[in-house]
């Protein structure tokens, strides 16, 4: 594999800045912690995009030369990986992926907010909520891994308590069924199968999951799943084909990227960025796809007025120059701290923003700091070795084009010299956020992981300053209200999907013309 990427042991040698003198000698560490170097991150790349798929691929053919049938063949996987490319990999292995969904088993990730079950008002809302956005995340980005025009399968869909050893979670009522599967169905899900209908008898999952008890022939769950499936199948052409209509905004991820930082000392920084932009958008009522680096040309990038790349640490420079040429057709990047800090092969760059990112944003790097969180102990930061490590805890002021605005810092904070840009964020003085016209489009930097504020320490500045920058950029709400819409699309009609994520009731106009 690596004689089909570089060619020769030479290119190799002075792309990994490395002194192999035989293909033989190039081997991955074999330690328990892998160093973030250049042939662990092949090595891991190769294994997650080509040694898996490879098998993939083996399975699918053999199934279809054993049907006469010549029936459609899908793999499953327990859920996407957020933050990683690899699932758009695993999706053309075979006709299509599909993922399990168990919304009341992990909606939180331990660096949310989390109400105490003492509020007992604000947690069950919280917890509603966070089943809801964790099943949207998790079918816009499978439905986004797929090849055009292919199905997307909720394959294993909680039908009933979760239930691991003798630990059993809650019975979902026909309310919390309904919640899921539209929300499943406002996210382009096009086929649905429950796990299970009678009660598991096996031992580390005993009576759980299932739309039925152990014993009995109904119950309100499992007749809700009943009407909602006669209810979606009377519109087989709406909801049982890929009738997404498309987002304004796409989050843009790289499987490089995400292969290298899981090797650094960074655990979960890059998907944690990812499902808070996911949410801060959902929240804001604007439906979102992803993008896959290595797949940008199977997509029209011109029918996205934004899009949002989270943590982008490693970039390569031939990347950054697919999106300036989106940028300067009319589009609008909008960028996280650090693009290109470092290479793919995990060389820092010279500068500390790679050259195209320079030229890009117009900008020279001028400072990187940690910010210590709001609150202790933290959650994502690592200890302190000695006093004046972090900066202390910081909201960013707009300025410019987002003038009046506010955004908490998270994580790092990096400061900018423009060159050829104008702030649009400040950091007492230093300029912490830039954008640069660029042809008929923007380029804008934010010198923080903005994603964090989605899922960790809410408070309502950062969500307005999103709602800010998106209108900047050309986007706005589906619905110019507070309840959430998504859509299904035929050209002979459409099915709109609303959400009240409000604790209280809302009612509202909705214009239909």
């Amino acid at each position: 594999w690596l004689r089909s990427e570089y060619g020769d042991l030479d290119t190799l040698n002075r792309t990994w800045n490395t002194r192999y003198s035989d293909w033989e000698d190039v081997m991955p560490d074999r330690g328990t912690r892998q160093s973030p170097c250049a042939v662990n991150i092949a090595w891991a790349y190769y294994m997650d995009n080509v040694q898996i798929p490879r098998v993939l691929r083996a399975r699918a053919e053999a199934l279809r030369d054993a049907d006469p049938l010549h029936r459609p063949v899908f793999a499953h996987k327990a859920a996407p990986t957020i933050g990683a490319g690899q699932d758009w990999t695993y999706a053309r292995c075979q006709d299509f992926l599909g993922s399990s969904c168990y919304p009341a088993w992990s909606p939180f990730q331990p660096w949310d907010d989390r109400p105490t079950p003492v509020d007992e008002a604000a947690y069950h809302h919280a917890s509603l909520l966070a089943e809801m956005y964790s099943v949207a995340l998790q079918y816009d980005y499978l439905r986004s891994c797929q090849a055009p025009g292919k199905p997307v399968w909720a394959a294993e869909f909680q039908g009933g308590p979760v239930n691991t050893g003798l630990h059993k979670g809650r019975v979902p009522s026909a309310e919390d069924l309904r919640r899921w599967v539209l929300t499943a169905v406002g996210s382009g899900v096009t086929a649905l199968s429950f796990w299970v209908t009678r009660a598991e008898i096996m031992a580390g999952e005993t009576n759980g999951f299932s739309l039925l008890d152990s014993t009995g022939d109904t119950t309100s769950r499992f007749e809700e799943a009943s009407r909602l499936g006669q209810l979606l199948n009377t519109h087989p052409d709406l909801f049982g084909q890929p009738t997404w209509p498309g987002a304004p905004v796409a989050l843009l991820v790289d499987e490089w990227n995400w292969q290298l930082e899981r090797l650094l000392d960074l655990p979960g920084q890059l998907p944690y960025s990812v499902r808070g932009w996911h949410r801060l958008l959902w929240e804001a009522g604007i439906p979102v796809d992803f993008l896959e680096a290595r797949h940008l040309q199977e997509t029209d990038l011109s029918r996205y007025p934004a899009l949002v790349w989270p943590f982008p640490l490693s970039a390569s420079e031939d990347l950054v120059q697919t999106l300036s040429a989106y940028v300067a057709a009319g589009g609008n990047l909008i960028s996280e701290a650090c693009p290109g800090r470092l290479s793919r092969q995990a060389f820092a760059s010279r500068g500390e923003l790679s050259p195209a990112a320079r030229e890009l944003f117009g900008v020279e790097h001028a400072g990187l700091v940690m910010v210590s969180e709001p609150e202790r102990p933290h959650r994502w930061l690592p200890r302190e070795r000695t006093w004046g490590e972090f900066a202390p805890p910081a909201f960013l002021r707009g300025t410019g084009l987002l003038d009046g605005q506010q955004a908490r810092a998270d994580f790092y904070l990096e400061t900018f010299t423009c060159r050829g840009c104008e702030p649009c964020l400040l950091a007492g003085d230093a300029v912490a956020g830039t954008v640069r016209q660029v042809g008929s489009g923007r380029a804008w930097l934010l010198g923080t992981l903005l994603g964090h504020s989605g899922t960790a320490y809410r408070e309502e500045h950062t969500p307005a300053f999103v709602r800010a920058l998106l209108a900047r950029s050309g986007v706005s709400p589906a619905h110019p209200g507070r309840l959430l819409l998504r859509k299904r699309v035929t050209p002979a009609v459409e099915a709109w999907l609303f959400t009240n994520p409000l604790p209280v009731a809302v009612t509202e106009q909705v214009h239909v013309a």
